[in-house]
């Protein structure tokens, strides 16, 4: 592969990182990460940055080099490089190559010292669904995408923290759902060492008409229509320590999806002081039988 196929803006080096231009392979979550004192393997965002060189001459194949997302829009890379031999996924003529371009910020990781109550987020799950967004007040609270990490800023006003979309055909979809965390408890208690609870919002089924009608008011003015559910819960539950799940039954129209939602208390050990944090993974499964639409059911 020759660098000559696409133009770049040069590389820039600055706060001890590189931001480059190079194509890239489609982020997924296949990268595992491990989370040190945890014993915690979570799931990050990543890519596959393809290199201008080859491994000699007359190869056809490509180098890559797999970078995992950290921080806010940073990328660190792992130890070895990858050869890219796929076809259907190696971008090798011009064509292919432009629309992957992506300026990427590489740079060593920084990682962030966890604190009591905060919440990591192993993984996001979803089949056949999109993970179309999140809301949080981010005067109290902080919520990094990459680490996938949500901690309090300050004690916020009123319990809620933190609220996950998944909608079926993507942004604009009101077929949807969303996964709600907040805090219970007395308020005696300090907010970290309160109780997390989640609840359940399902977004309303459209009619076969606006199913297919992506240039609809609602869907121009607001990408998200899902950010309404923040509001409207259907289902909660206290989740109890050391371990907890709850699933509850998506129904829309034809579509019904099983959301389940595991929950760990985990500890370890920090400069002599024991810290305890919340676990949690967000699974959905299409259910195996269509059911009548209805109300969300919820079980513990």
């Amino acid at each position: 592969m020759d660098s000559l196929q696409w133009t770049a803006q040069p590389a820039v080096i600055f706060d001890g990182g590189v931001r480059i231009e190079l194509p890239t392979l489609k982020e997924w979550d296949a990268f595992s990460y491990w989370w040190e004192g945890l014993y915690l393997l979570q799931a990050r965002p990543c890519c596959i940055a393809i290199l201008g060189c080859k491994p000699f001459d007359t190869s056809e194949d490509s180098l890559g080099i797999p970078l995992v997302g950290w921080g806010y829009r940073s990328l660190g890379r792992r130890d070895n490089l990858v050869l890219v031999r796929d076809a259907a996924y190696r971008p090798l003529l011009k064509g292919m190559v432009k629309p992957r371009l992506q300026r990427l910020f590489i740079k060593p990781e920084l990682r962030p010292e966890l604190r009591p109550g905060d919440v990591i987020f192993r993984q996001f799950d979803c089949q056949g669904l999109t993970h179309v967004g999140q809301d949080y007040q981010s005067l109290w609270t902080e919520y990094n995408a990459s680490e996938r990490l949500l901690r309090s800023r300050v004690e916020p006003h009123g319990t809620r923290l933190f609220s996950a979309y998944w909608a079926i055909s993507g942004p604009g979809d009101t077929r949807g759902f969303a996964v709600i965390f907040g805090k219970s408890g007395a308020e005696e208690l300090p907010f970290a060492d309160r109780p997390l609870y989640v609840a359940f919002a399902s977004g309303e089924p459209q009619t076969s008409e606006a199913r297919h009608d992506r240039t609809s008011i609602e869907a121009r003015r607001d990408r998200n229509p899902l950010r309404s559910l923040y509001g409207k819960l259907t289902a909660r539950h206290t989740l109890q320590a050391p371990s907890d799940s709850a699933t509850w039954t998506c129904r829309q129209h034809d579509d019904v999806f099983k959301v389940t939602v595991r929950y760990e208390k985990r500890y370890f050990v920090q400069r002599g002081v024991v810290i305890w944090v919340d676990v949690i993974d967000i699974l959905a499964r299409p259910a195996s039988t269509r059911e009548p639409a209805g109300a969300g059911v919820m079980s513990v």
